[in-house]
């Protein structure tokens, strides 16, 4: 259910949380499963937990079962939260960089795949593919992207994983580009150095 100040009020301006929110982030891997409890408000974030689950290597179907109840367990120990974000391992992940000749985001979009197909081991059309500007020069008028492709299988297992444990969750990204994330967060965040 939508809640009405959500109608009204942008989430973000800029690097400012305008509406404070409990954010539950989730990390999957083979041998534990780690959560984050962050609190966001203003221009401050606050982590207020950190879970990590181990979970024991077994065979294929039973290591199924233990992520199920790992993460469940997980968000037992969690408490509440607003939202769920999760991150895909960026071992299932194909990454590529590239230079384009447009500063544009939607031009970008528009010849992704088309510039990433021959790179791929695995069909464009079996893959779901985004980026990150990592770099913009509007001197030369191009932009470095990295570019991340998983196969939509890869995805939807790991989403049928999510459901038997009951989270549905807002966001889903590569373990690798959220990283990159905050560290873009906290550097927009730190004041400018004086020479």
């Amino acid at each position: 259910m939508i809640m009405l100040k959500e109608l009204f009020i942008p989430k973000r301006l800029g690097t400012h949380q305008l509406i404070a929110q409990r954010i539950l982030g989730i990390a999957v891997h083979d041998d534990a499963i780690r959560m984050a409890l962050v609190y966001t408000k203003h221009n401050k974030t606050i982590i207020e937990k950190l879970i990590a689950v181990p979970i024991e290597i077994g065979s294929v179907e039973s290591h199924k079962e233990r992520l199920v109840a790992g993460l469940c367990l997980g968000i037992a120990q969690a408490g509440p939260y607003d939202q769920i974000r999760v991150a895909i391992s960026s071992s299932v992940v194909v990454f590529k960089e590239l230079t384009l000749q447009f500063l544009d985001i939607e031009k970008i979009r528009m010849v992704l795949e088309y510039e990433v197909e021959s790179m791929l081991p695995f069909s464009v059309n079996d893959s779901i593919i985004d980026f990150v500007v990592t770099k913009s020069d509007p001197k030369e008028q191009c932009s470095q992207i990295l570019v991340a492709a998983v196969r939509k299988q890869e995805v939807a297992d790991f989403i049928d994983l999510l459901a038997q444990a009951n989270i549905d969750p807002s966001c889903i990204t590569v373990d690798l580009l959220a990283q990159y994330g905050i560290f873009s967060i906290i550097t927009e965040q730190q004041p400018a150095q004086k020479p």
